[in-house]
């Protein structure tokens, strides 16, 4: 709120602060109140001081950014359909410092209260590409190092490797139409939903011959899974050779 004159809300101090009027070059105001930090800045126009203490003050340390041990991203993670660790945690130990550093980590930066000093609570099921957070904080939990970021990926299940196909037919007789047996897919790693889990196509299925039934992963799965079936050639019968 305003320090002197008739205005002292914060709402009054904030629309005069966005409108630009005050001047900082000349005027600045400093306290520890209470052991809040107080800062204001004085009006152009009004003469009067405007006061901010709703404010977070992050303490980044010097020159260097990174942690002397990083944490790292788990290498060739894939689903499983169960969470899974995403990262290897790290440590901060400056040669000469007694200081215990600890790092937190979180999936989600603007959340402070999701940090967690356990790597392993870090975990993600989908397939897909995810953002952690780390920041090292000193023994009173103020940062000391700028917040980085880790990508880490969990590739998609290999169709070919976890689904099971079964035909409703695999064994057909050539008439000049397309054969289309139902297929029944399954998956190792849990329950599956066609469109989402995957889509199913065929191939050479209208000749005589070894045609495919082709179920194509997508989402957490990935590449392909193939099942043959059989067009017998039509036998010609009730011919007479002259």
């Amino acid at each position: 709120g305003a320090l002197t004159g008739e205005e002292n809300s914060m709402t009054d101090a904030s629309k005069a602060f966005s409108a630009g009027s005050y001047h900082m070059e000349e005027e600045l105001l400093c306290n520890v109140i209470d052991g809040t930090i107080k800062i204001g800045v004085k009006g152009t126009e009004t003469n009067q001081w405007a006061c901010f203490d709703n404010f977070r003050l992050t303490y980044y340390g010097l020159s260097e950014d990174n942690a002397t041990n990083p944490p790292t991203s788990k290498k060739d993670l894939v689903y499983t359909g169960e969470p899974q660790v995403l990262i290897v945690g790290g440590s901060h130990e400056p040669e000469g410092d007694e200081t215990q550093y600890t790092i937190k980590y979180s999936m989600d930066k603007d959340d402070l209260d999701s940090f967690t000093d356990n790597a392993e609570d870090i975990k993600g099921t989908e397939a897909g590409s995810y953002e952690v957070w780390y920041s090292v904080v000193d023994e009173n939990d103020t940062p000391v190092l700028a917040t980085k970021k880790l990508t880490v990926t969990i590739k998609p299940a290999k169709a070919a490797d976890v689904f099971d196909v079964k035909l409703s037919e695999t064994e057909y007789t050539y008439d000049g139409t397309a054969k289309e047996p139902e297929a029944t897919v399954t998956s190792s790693l849990g329950a599956l939903e066609a469109g989402t889990d995957y889509t199913i196509s065929y191939a050479n299925n209208t000749n005589a011959g070894t045609a495919k039934v082709i179920v194509t992963g997508q989402g957490n799965y990935g590449g392909t899974k193939e099942v043959e079936f059989n067009i017998a050639k039509l036998a010609l019968t009730g011919f007479k050779l002259l």
